[in-house]
């Protein structure tokens, strides 16, 4: 677990934040369906800003964890880099891929 625990746990506290703030997942649930505009996937519009922000910040902890020294004790300089890069690819993607898609599900 040595440099993916901000990754573990960053994802579950997000995946956690998600299943307390109930969003929409269908576009036939969106405020706005059947018309045009912009319409929030959470009941308090003030998530289209935070949930990205939240993100972001994750991404930031965890680039931050790679450079720790503690991450580093120890071990071959091409394993250190290795793990630091496979963690942000995957926080990359998960930020992308999920986060993206439900922050313009409405829009």
């Amino acid at each position: 677990m040595s440099g993916f625990w901000v990754l573990s746990i960053g994802g579950a506290a997000i995946g956690m934040t998600l299943l307390f703030l109930d969003p929409v997942t269908d576009v036939t649930e969106c405020p706005n369906y059947g018309g045009n505009g912009n319409a929030s996937v959470f009941v308090n519009e003030e998530w289209d800003l935070l949930f990205p922000s939240l993100l972001l910040a994750w991404m930031l902890l965890i680039t931050v964890e790679q450079l720790l020294p503690p991450t580093w004790r120890g071990r071959a300089n091409g394993a250190v880099v290795a793990r630091g890069v496979t963690a942000l690819l995957i926080a990359v993607i998960a930020s992308c891929c999920g986060g993206g898609r439900l922050l313009t599900l409405c829009h």
